[in-house]
């Protein structure tokens, strides 16, 4: 659990892990259970994110195809024909804060993800969130864009998880010119779609915004730590594992090169924080700063 219940507004996420894959359980039964469930209590109306996934497929979750039985608010319960992997944030989340409400802990369902495995994962949703197209996107919808912007943004920087509520302020603190904006997504989660976002200019801002964020997070100041999380972006979900020092040598001079392609100046050596090094034909004193990986150049 992540904190940031609002009572009345936010959903009620749950994870059922099922012994046969999904294909195998009565979905028909689920989606009458579901429906059921919202006509007898209507406040979780639209308020209902569950995911069905098999045992197995969630052990091996790198490698199993799916797909997944899923509700969520503004979708109908449906199989969804993603990779397992592909949900691998909600499975770090479950592991690490989960609270079992029946049967075993979530650790022994679902295997060891590593942190550096999470953040890669966030970066890729940041990424695909600040891709798309919110030209028709509901005001609720366009707010959430924004706010899980926010957390995404703090989560890369901080190397930290927290709830929506922390990212905004965070980020309110860091970008005050854009404050107004946060005050008016936080206020229309708050409303449930009811007010906010449903004018010309707070939605263009959003989607400014949005993509604005979505170039922040892919150009963030690279930890030790980021290393990895970059080595894990470049690899397939199925090559998943602890790199080598050589592997993670390569991608820190991928990661400055990355970040300042056309500098060829002078040679940097970077050195790792546990004085792993490597050579990087690039100039250090023009590339983004790179906490923990101090440069030293000779011209």
């Amino acid at each position: 659990m992540s904190g940031g219940f609002d009572p009345g507004v936010s959903d009620l996420d749950l994870v059922a892990v099922t012994g046969p894959d999904v294909e195998a359980i009565d979905l028909v039964g689920l989606e009458r259970m579901h429906r059921d469930f919202v006509i007898d209590k209507p406040e979780w109306s639209d308020r209902i994110e569950i995911v069905y996934v098999g045992r197995t497929a969630l052990w091996s979750l790198r490698t199993h195809p799916g797909p997944l039985a899923v509700i969520s608010p503004g979708e109908p319960f449906h199989l969804r024909s993603e990779r397992v992997v592909e949900w691998l944030q909600n499975w770090y989340l479950v592991r690490e804060a989960g609270v079992t409400l029946r049967g075993p802990i979530p650790a022994a369902v679902v295997p060891p993800i590593t942190w550096a495995e999470f953040v890669a994962a966030t970066l890729h949703y940041a990424e695909e969130v600040s891709n798309r197209s919110f030209d028709e996107a509901t005001p609720s919808s366009l707010a959430y864009a924004v706010l899980t912007m926010c957390r995404a943004l703090r989560t890369v920087r901080t190397q930290t998880h927290g709830s929506k509520q922390e990212a905004a302020a965070w980020t309110q603190e860091r970008m005050p010119d854009w404050a107004w904006l946060i005050d008016a997504a936080l206020g229309c989660r708050l409303s449930r779609g009811a007010s906010g976002f449903d004018d010309v200019r707070t939605r263009a801002a959003g989607m400014r915004f949005i993509r604005l964020l979505g170039d922040e997070i892919t150009g963030t100041p690279y930890t030790c730590s980021s290393v990895v999380t970059a080595f894990a972006v470049r690899r397939p979900p199925q090559e998943m594992r602890i790199p080598s020092k050589l592997e993670l040598a390569e991608t820190a001079s991928w990661l400055i090169a990355r970040t300042s392609p056309s500098s060829t100046s002078c040679t940097a050596e970077i050195e790792l924080t546990d004085r792993w090094a490597l050579p990087a034909g690039l100039n250090p004193s023009s590339c983004r700063k790179v906490s923990n990986l101090p440069c030293t150049a000779s011209v």
